[in-house]
C-alpha cells in the first residue's frame, strides 16, 4: 500500500502484539539503500551497528519522517519494506549527490 505522503509499505512478515501509538518508544532494525548507489550494499544498516535505532513515535526530531510514518501499525517482530521518497528521508535537499 502507499501512504498519502508517498511512502510505500510492503509487509514481508506479520508480527503479533500491540501496535505502537504516538509517544511509544519503538526499536527498529533497518537497512537503508539509496537510488543511484551500489544496489548490493546498504548505505546504512543498524545490523552492522549491532543495535536497533530507537525513537519516540510521532516525535519528528527523533528520526526521519519516512521511517516514523512507515513503522506505524507495525506489531512486534513484523518485517516490513519501506520505499521512502527522498524528501521524507533527506528533507527538502533530497538525495545527496
Amino acid at each position: 500500500r502507499v501512504l498519502p505522503s508517498g511512502v510505500k509499505v510492503i509487509d514481508l512478515r506479520s508480527g503479533d502484539g500491540p501496535e505502537p501509538v504516538d509517544g511509544d518508544r519503538v526499536y527498529v532494525h533497518y537497512k537503508f539503500w539509496a537510488e543511484g548507489f551500489d544496489a548490493g550494499m546498504p548505505v546504512y544498516s543498524t545490523y552492522l551497528q549491532e543495535r536497533p535505532v530507537d525513537f519516540v513515535l510521532g516525535k519528528p526530531t527523533d528520526v526521519f519522517p519516512g521511517l516514523d510514518q512507515g513503522v506505524r501499525g507495525m506489531r512486534p517482530k513484523t518485517w516490513r519494506r519501506l520505499v521512502v521518497p527522498a524528501d521524507l528521508a533527506f528533507g527538502d535537499a533530497g538525495l545527496p549527490k
